[in-house]
C-alpha cells in the first residue's frame, strides 16, 4: 500500500508521517517501555554471552557458561546443559504470523512457561495482548521491547525504554538489550547464520514448534529451493544491522566478539571461546 501512496504524496510527508506514527507509538506503550529504564546499566562494565541456536553450539562446552551472566534467545531452553547454564535473560524476537498461527504461539509461549529459568524474559511490545489472552506467564518478569523502522546510522547505544529498530535476527536485539544493560564485552555462541551456504536451516537442538512452519524450510532444516538471488538480500540486511551495531558498540566502548563455532558471520572480531576461561 505504501508504495501506491508514494506515486502521488511527496517524500517529505512520508517521513513525517513516520515520525508521528513513532511518535504515537511512543505515547500508546510508554508505560510498558518505560519500565526497562529498570535495566539501564545495572551490569556495567561486565562481560556477559548471547547463547544462540546454531548447530556450532553443540561443538562447544557451554557448561563453561555456568557462572557467566548468559542471555539466551527463542527455543534456547532445548540446549544441552540449559539446567546447569540457567541464563539470566532470555529474548524473544517479534513473531511474524503466517504458518506460524496465534494457537502455535500460544502453544511456544506454554512450553517457555514450563521450560524457562531465565529471571527475566524480554518480549516485543506486540505480543503483549497475547500473552494476557493466553494466560500464559504470569510467574515470568516480562519486559517488552518496542521495535520500529530501521537503523539510522545513529551512534548511540539503543534506549530500550523508547523505540528501537527493527531486527531481521534474534541476536540483533539480544545485542541491543545487552548494550542497554552496560555490558562492554558481549560474546556471540551459536550465530552460524550459514544457511544460505548450507541450504539448510538447523538448531543445535531437535525439531522446535517452528519445524514445518518457515517458508522454503522442511521440517528437517533442509531448503531444496533455496536460491542465492533470494537469500542474499536477506543476508545483506542481517549483516547490515551487525554492522550498524558494531560501529555503535566502537563509538561507546563496547567490545563484540564472535566466539561462534564457525559460522559466517565476519562483522566481529573472532575469539577462541574455550580460552575465555581460567583453567
Amino acid at each position: 500500500m505504501e508504495s501506491s501512496i508514494r506515486s502521488f504524496v511527496p517524500p517529505a510527508c512520508i517521513s513525517l508521517g513516520r515520525y508521528f506514527k513513532k511518535k504515537w507509538l511512543n505515547f500508546s506503550e510508554r508505560e510498558k517501555l518505560n519500565r526497562n529504564k529498570l535495566l539501564k546499566n545495572i551490569h556495567k562494565g561486565k562481560r556477559c554471552f548471547i547463547l544462540c541456536n546454531g548447530p556450532s553450539a553443540n561443538d562447544q562446552n557451554l557448561t563453561a557458561l555456568r557462572n557467566e551472566i548468559v542471555i539466551s534467545v527463542s527455543s534456547g531452553y532445548n540446549h544441552n546443559g540449559y539446567a546447569e547454564i540457567k541464563p539470566k535473560y532470555h529474548v524473544v524476537p517479534q513473531i511474524t504470523f503466517g504458518r506460524f498461527t496465534e494457537e502455535d504461539a500460544i502453544a511456544w509461549f506454554g512450553e517457555m512457561d514450563r521450560c524457562l529459568l531465565s529471571e527475566i524474559l524480554f518480549l516485543s511490545s506486540q505480543q503483549y495482548n497475547l500473552v494476557e489472552k493466553s494466560g500464559l506467564l504470569a510467574t515470568k518478569h516480562i519486559h517488552y521491547v518496542g521495535m520500529f523502522g530501521d537503523f539510522t546510522g545513529d551512534l548511540c547505544v539503543p534506549s530500550i525504554d523508547k523505540y528501537i529498530p527493527g531486527v531481521q535476527s534474534v541476536p540483533v536485539l539480544a545485542i541491543m538489550i545487552a548494550m542497554y544493560m552496560g555490558f562492554n564485552r558481549i560474546y556471540l555462541l551459536g550465530t552460524d547464520h550459514d544457511w544460505f551456504i548450507k541450504k539448510n536451516y538447523l538448531y543445535a537442538f531437535g525439531p522446535t514448534i517452528f519445524a514445518g512452519k518457515d517458508p522454503g524450510v522442511e521440517r528437517d532444516g533442509r531448503m531444496p529451493d533455496l536460491r542465492l538471488a533470494d537469500e542474499l538480500p536477506i543476508a545483506a540486511t542481517i549483516w547490515g544491522q551487525y554492522r550498524a551495531l558494531r560501529e555503535i558498540a566502537e563509538k561507546n566502548k563496547i567490545k563484540i566478539y564472535n566466539a561462534t563455532a564457525g559460522g559466517a558471520l565476519d562483522e566481529f572480531e573472532r575469539v577462541d571461546f574455550d580460552g575465555l576461561f581460567n583453567r
